[in-house]
């Protein structure tokens, strides 16, 4: 898979926000009411707004770089079509075309019926391992 975690971009529509927690590139995150980001925290797929954190490769860091707490975290807004890299929850296992929804701590679990915004664009199976793995996912909604 590519290092990097936008894959495919129609509307380039890129932010920055302090990190609230620890990040990694590729996690779902969402705005805390402080203007903080951090990683989505509503499980069973209450994803309102569509933010994915990029890596810092301005300034040569790669995704497996997380990033800290207060450091400037550049997302992305996804929308339909596009398509990123990010992370499968642990105990997740996925086929291509699955749905997809947030975990609620920033990876990705199949969908249980929600409103999903995203499906897996290839199969991968984390049903043994103990970290989250990295998924390409196309957004839908």
């Amino acid at each position: 898979m590519a290092n990097k975690i936008t894959l495919k971009q129609f509307v380039a529509a890129q932010k920055e926000a302090a990190a609230a927690g620890a990040i990694i590139p590729g996690y779902l995150v969402e705005l805390k009411a402080d203007g903080e980001l951090q990683a989505h925290s509503t499980g069973a797929g209450d994803i309102n707004s569509l933010y994915i954190a990029k890596a810092d490769d301005y300034i040569g860091k790669g995704i497996d770089e997380d990033y800290a707490s207060g450091d400037q975290v550049r997302y992305e807004v996804g929308h339909n079509g596009e398509e990123y890299n990010m992370l499968l929850a642990v105990g997740e296992s996925v086929t291509k075309d699955d749905l997809l929804e947030s975990a609620g701590d920033g990876t990705l679990q199949a969908d249980t019926g929600s409103a999903a915004r995203l499906k897996a664009a290839e199969t991968v199976d984390n049903s043994g391992g103990s970290e989250a793995v990295r998924i390409k996912v196309e957004v839908i909604k």
